[in-house]
């Protein structure tokens, strides 16, 4: 069984408090409000399930949990810049070959969590996204790109980047191909850089693609093992976190 905590640290990085939730809980990811409470995607009904918008004080206190599709599952929520929320994660689609595609979808909420508009991007093809990014004029989210509907994600063979804006409408999408002789495919990754760029992954993978601001491709970096995460440093250098593989052992 599995159980999900919340524990709150000082500044020493000393545990101060832990919250342990009920069994039918379950919460993918934490990020900081401005009113200092926190944003989680989850869900407070299944631990098999991840379709809420949740959002706590620090001891682990509900303050409210909205609920979206039933099918829809979350990986990331945000606050934005107008103190709604961003939400990313995949909803089930079935297609006519009758498999079911996990599509990316963008769901942006006001400030009480309630749905605006989303973004389902079926028509694009895009799967497998973990995250976005989040500036004044828009949300810009990155995906694995599907050769055609009909096809499993196995045949999946590009990455597609797309920048919405405000309103949930394209400003611009770029899809380069992969070219790292993989057919497994996990969450993919996105962050901004300092200098205004993109770095985009995916974790099954070594490479690191590099998109300027309109979502140009600049450059790809091939890492020495698999790519887990990436992040900007405040030196504007990439962090990246790496997944290895020896002597039947995992390494970071």
């Amino acid at each position: 069984n599995r159980a999900f905590h919340l524990v709150l640290l000082d500044s020493l990085l000393q545990k101060k408090s832990t919250k342990t939730f009920p069994a039918n809980f379950r919460l993918n990811s934490i990020t900081t409000t401005t009113d200092d409470n926190y944003i989680f995607a989850g869900s407070t009904q299944s631990a098999d399930k991840a379709n809420e918008l949740i959002k706590m004080k620090a001891d682990g206190t509900v303050l409210w949990n909205k609920a979206f599709s039933s099918g829809d599952f979350y990986n990331y929520a945000v606050q934005a810049p107008d103190n709604g929320y961003v939400l990313v994660g995949s909803r089930p689609v079935l297609v006519p070959s009758g498999n079911t595609n996990y599509i990316t979808i963008v769901v942006k909420t006001d400030a009480n969590g309630n749905k605006v508009w989303e973004k389902l991007f079926k028509n694009e093809g895009m799967t497998l996204s973990k995250e976005a990014v989040i500036e004044q004029d828009g949300i810009v989210v990155a995906g694995v790109k599907r050769r055609s509907e009909n096809s499993p994600c196995f045949d999946c063979d590009s990455l597609l980047i797309v920048k919405l804006n405000n309103q949930g409408n394209t400003v611009w999408e770029s899809k380069v191909f992969w070219g790292l002789n993989t057919s497994n495919w996990w969450d993919t990754r996105i962050t901004k850089l300092t200098n205004g760029n993109y770095a985009v992954s995916n974790e099954y993978t070594r490479g690191i693609f590099y998109y300027g601001p309109a979502g140009n491709l600049v450059d790809r970096k091939l890492a020495p093992y698999q790519v887990s995460s990436v992040t900007s440093t405040g030196d504007g250098n990439l962090a990246v976190l790496q997944l290895g593989y020896g002597n039947g052992q995992h390494r970071f």
